[in-house]
């Protein structure tokens, strides 16, 4: 059973609110490219099949693809 803050599945809500949270948090840095598949990773990310089996998201915003299997 997951413990503390931890969830297997994100609502749409969620995924929306967490989707704007890091846009509006880091979308000015100098790092920063390529929103729409910055925005694919992000929701990659969320599903519950990636939330099951990886506990770790890495968000790339160099990438202009990305792999629907590893969500980077």
């Amino acid at each position: 059973m997951p413990k503390g803050n931890f969830k297997y599945a994100w609502s749409d809500v969620d995924k929306l609110n967490g989707w704007n949270t890091i846009y509006f948090n880091f979308s000015n840095d100098y790092r920063w490219a390529n929103t729409s598949t910055m925005k694919e990773q992000f929701y990659c990310h969320a599903r519950l099949v990636y939330s099951v089996i990886a506990g770790e998201w890495n968000l790339e915003p160099w990438r202009t693809s990305m792999n629907p299997f590893t969500c980077n």
